[in-house]
């Protein structure tokens, strides 16, 4: 049987067992964070894989965020704030088509994140059992420390030889073979970056979508950007070589929109959440002539509530290959799959 449908399948008996729809109210909210996805990319010809898997795991240290929706509708404060704090480990795998299809060279990227919140309602209450019509957030995510890497120990090139703790070159290689070059089956790819965000997000409320004593959101768009910096900690071992830093690009810069509505019913969902996002980043610093600086992607995702939040999705993506050593490739595909998110329709108390 093939990797991918060992992967589905299991997938599928995994939401199956957990059909009973759980209580979102308890469920922390892990915003503009890594999402879960298993997909397949089309055509993958450069990237060579079974399938692909992102797999986030976000732990909560500290969360007050349905605090604060609990208290922005009630009294005469319009404006509530807190903080989150979350420690998460984030694996990225790719299944190759190699014999034993072996995962080659995974991608580990745990982080320390903190999240400011701010909400606050769009208008007044006027009148008793009055409700704004919309709440508007500020949501700012920090990442003073995040790493990236893949587990490997040898050099980045396969012209480089290992002297001590320095990988020296072993001879001149023309610019139009560096790709053929990276070393993808030990080759090191680390990293660690500090990342800052800041989005905006217009939440629109729905009274005919009671939850019992409280106002769930019909739907949101959201707007915001963020910079990651790969400079920092070069104090810390692990951290990215000079080589490395000159062809992957040491800072990035991402702009972010998305809209999600949610869906009561739905004829083959069920009840769940219809996403669009869309996001352009730019790679500023790179000396690669090879790929885009530019890496642009669309996506369109249909989740479903009453299994754990796990739908399918689809995908255009292209520019740089970010799965570690793949980042001297420049590929356009269609990534098609399953996702499950941490994001969830936000539910005020009246």
């Amino acid at each position: 049987m093939r990797p991918i449908v060992l992967v589905f399948l299991a997938l599928g008996l995994a939401t199956r067992a957990s059909a009973q729809q759980t209580d979102s109210l308890s469920q922390p909210h892990a915003e503009f964070m890594e999402r879960a996805y298993i997909f397949k990319n089309v055509p993958d010809g450069k990237t060579g894989e079974w399938f692909e898997g992102l797999v986030p795991l976000h732990i909560p240290f500290r969360q007050n965020v349905q605090g604060v929706y609990d208290k922005v509708l009630k009294g005469e404060r319009r404006s509530h704030a807190t903080t989150a704090g979350f420690g998460s480990v984030i694996v990225n795998l790719r299944q190759t088509r190699e014999n034993s299809a072996p995962v080659r060279t995974p991608s580990y990227m745990p982080k320390l994140t903190f999240t400011y919140f701010n909400a606050r309602r769009d208008d007044s209450l006027t009148l008793p059992r009055a409700a704004p019509k919309s709440v508007r957030l500020w949501i700012v995510p920090f990442v003073p420390y995040g790493h990236y890497s893949n587990g490997q120990d040898g050099c980045l090139f396969t012209f480089q030889v290992e002297t001590g703790d320095v990988c020296a070159d072993t001879s001149s290689v023309a610019r139009d073979t560096v790709d053929a070059m990276v070393n993808r089956r030990d080759g090191s790819f680390s990293s660690h970056y500090v990342q800052l965000g800041v989005f905006y997000r217009k939440v629109a409320l729905d009274p005919n979508l009671p939850e019992g004593p409280y106002l769930v959101a019909r739907s949101y768009w959201s707007l915001g950007a963020q910079v990651r910096a790969y400079q920092p900690y070069y104090w810390l071992g692990g951290g990215m070589s000079k080589e490395l830093r000159q062809q992957y690009g040491p800072t990035r810069v991402r702009i972010l929109a998305n809209r999600v509505r949610q869906h009561a019913t739905g004829r083959f969902f069920g009840p769940g959440q219809l996403r669009v996002e869309g996001w352009a980043e730019g790679i500023l610093g790179s000396l690669n002539d090879e790929v885009s600086r530019v890496r642009l992607s669309l996506e369109v995702a249909r989740t479903m509530d009453k299994r754990s939040g796990w739908g399918l999705f689809a995908r255009g993506y292209s520019g740089q290959d970010d799965y570690n050593l793949g980042f001297m490739r420049q590929i356009t595909v269609i990534q098609v799959g399953a996702t499950a998110s941490g994001e969830r329709m936000p539910s005020f108390r009246l």
